[in-house]
């Protein structure tokens, strides 16, 4: 369990990390946001969707 833990946050970290070096610093927010902005809208809309049968 532990293991998988720290693979989720290595992962986090290194994906921060190469979207700053593919794009570099000066877009990354912008970059950033659009890529979570999906994520984020399934997040707040999961509550709204009905119940797997």
């Amino acid at each position: 369990m532990t293991a998988f833990g720290i693979g989720f946050g290595v992962a986090s970290l290194a994906a921060l990390a190469l979207l700053a070096d593919w794009y570099g610093t000066v877009g990354y927010a912008t970059i950033a946001g659009v890529l979570a902005t999906p994520v984020t809208l399934a997040k707040a809309g999961a509550p709204l969707a009905p119940p797997p049968c």
